[in-house]
This record gives C-alpha cells, structure tokens and sequence, in this order.
C-alpha cells in the first residue's frame, strides 16, 4: 500500500471537513499551494491516497462498506440445482442422438434435422431448470 504523508492528510480531512462536495480538482490545487510534499503527486496518486481512502473511512465508521456476509450467493444456482440442469440437459442430447442413430434413411434424417429447433428448445428448458 502506499504510504501517505500526514500533513497532507490532515490538510486533505480539514478542507473536506468544511466543504463535503469539493470537487477533486480544487482540493488538489489547494494541496499543492498548502503543503510542498503535495506537488510531487498526480491528481491520480493525490486522489487514490488521500480523499478517497478519507471518504472511505468515513462510509466504514458510518457502517457501509463492503458486505460482512461471506459466501453469500448472488443468483448462483446451488451444486443440486446444477446437476439436476446437467441431467436434463444430458437427456435431452441423448434423445437428439437416439433419434438422429434410428435415422435409416436420408429423408428421416432431414426430418429430424427440421426438427432441430424442438431439440434446442428442450435443451434450453433443461438448463433453465
């Protein structure tokens, strides 16, 4: 992590304290006319290292912040619902390939390939499921 220069860092809390809504920009300029050491930084590096890690404090003491609950799911299926859409899937594919092998001749096979788009549409309702 980089290291931060504290009277930057005082100076940095001290104007946002009085003014919340400071764009970056202006804060910046006035660290650089402020504090000597504040020139030698990017408005990247400025921003990375002092407003944004002051404003992030503040959302942790306020009780924002990143989630606590850990493993918490967000839409995954579970390991059962995954093998239940891989065993239909898998059925119907194996459907598509019993058909297609009991295709003696030329016209049941062009058949069963326009029939193509009922076998798609199983597998899609298999793996929704």
């Amino acid at each position: 992590m980089a290291e931060h220069n504290e009277e930057i860092m005082a100076f940095v809390r001290k104007e946002m304290d009085k003014n919340p809504g400071i764009p970056t920009k202006e804060l910046y300029a006035r660290a650089q006319a402020a504090v000597k050491a504040a020139k030698d930084l990017t408005m990247r590096q400025f921003h990375a290292r002092y407003p944004l890690q002051i404003k992030r404090q503040e959302s942790l003491a306020a009780g924002g912040g990143r989630s606590r609950r850990r493993g918490a799911r967000r839409g995954r299926r579970s390991a059962a619902a995954t093998a239940a859409a891989r065993a239909a899937v898998r059925t119907a594919l194996l459907k598509f390939a019993t058909d297609l092998s009991a295709a003696d001749e030329r016209k049941d096979l062009v058949q069963l390939m326009a029939r193509i788009d009922d076998y798609v549409d199983n597998i899609l309702k298999a793996a929704k499921a």
